[in-house]
């Protein structure tokens, strides 16, 4: 097990705010902290984070606990991985000896032998950008280079998304989930040979459900702007990226689930919906609109 000096040096380095605020927008309200609670359907804020404690808690649905209590629920992890974060954070080295269960240590390895291998494919990815369909791809699409390198945008010369550009998709701490892969439009090896967009396989890191394209470039802008924009798909996002309009992200297609919903009201509850003006997007504005005002959310 771990000792209690450790977990005391490790707590005592990540201050619950600053680590919270990693994770959603928290407003100062007199010496304590409020924010929409990521952990159930929040339409007040109701999560007060208190500085001087070192706590946090919930009033509506009694969520509550210290700084590694906070990152288990946001990453959905256990103490043991909980802990591992806050302390790579901090810099500070753990002991090999992590006093895990043997189902926590299985589950634990999972993860981050899933987040290592999307890391790898990644680099991969990243390693064909130079040739032509690519290249071609970008410039039919009016994607800056700029932009590209921004979002990670890649090519698979080989493998599931064989003959598809790539985007990584991340988690709100910043590993790679997953990827979405699009079809290139005209190269006659993808004559036939599958759906526009295809996805990663679902998996302990990766469910499209509850992620969103574009929330790692998003983040800052959302804050500081207190505003997001929901468009269609990933070159939606990164269009709207190159003019300046930096609060955009994604789901996937004109698909938006509640789970999105949630982690967007971390952030922000004033959102402006861009999808198409055809039937599917017409109709996915109304399905969003019936998801997210329920929720308190601020709709244009």
């Amino acid at each position: 097990m771990y000792s209690k000096e450790l977990i005391d040096r490790i707590k005592q380095a990540n201050d619950i705010v600053s680590v919270i605020q990693d994770y959603q927008t928290l407003t100062r309200h007199g010496k304590q902290w409020l924010g929409i609670c990521p952990f159930h359907t929040d339409s007040t804020p109701s999560l007060t984070v208190t500085p001087s404690m070192q706590i946090f808690k919930c009033f509506a649905c009694g969520a509550s606990g210290d700084v590694i209590k906070y990152v288990q629920h946001a990453e959905g992890c256990s103490f043991s991985e909980a802990l591992g974060i806050l302390a790579r954070r901090a810099h500070i080295e753990m002991p090999e000896d992590t006093g895990e269960t043997e189902e926590e240590r299985r589950k634990r390895m999972e993860r981050e032998s899933l987040f290592k291998r999307n890391e790898q494919q990644q680099a991969v990815f990243l390693q064909c950008t130079d040739i032509s369909p690519y290249l071609t791809y970008l410039d039919e699409r009016h994607i800056s280079e700029e932009a590209a390198k921004e979002f990670g945008l890649g090519y698979a010369a080989e493998g599931e998304f064989f003959g598809r550009i790539t985007y990584p998709i991340y988690t709100v701490s910043g590993k790679i989930a997953g990827f979405t892969g699009r079809i290139i439009p005209n190269l006659e090896y993808n004559s036939g040979s599958g759906p526009k967009y295809r996805n990663s396989a679902e998996s302990e890191v990766f469910h499209k459900d509850e992620l969103l394209f574009g929330l790692r470039q998003a983040r800052a802008d959302i804050q500081k702007q207190d505003m997001v924009h929901i468009v269609e798909g990933q070159n939606d996002v990164i269009r709207m990226w190159m003019t300046g309009r930096k609060n955009t992200v994604a789901g996937s297609g004109t698909a938006f689930s509640e789970k999105q919903a949630r982690l967007l009201q971390r952030f922000t509850r004033n959102v402006t919906l861009m999808y198409d003006g055809d039937e599917a997007g017409r109709k996915a504005t109304l399905r969003t609109l019936r998801m997210l005002l329920p929720m308190g959310a601020q709709v244009s």
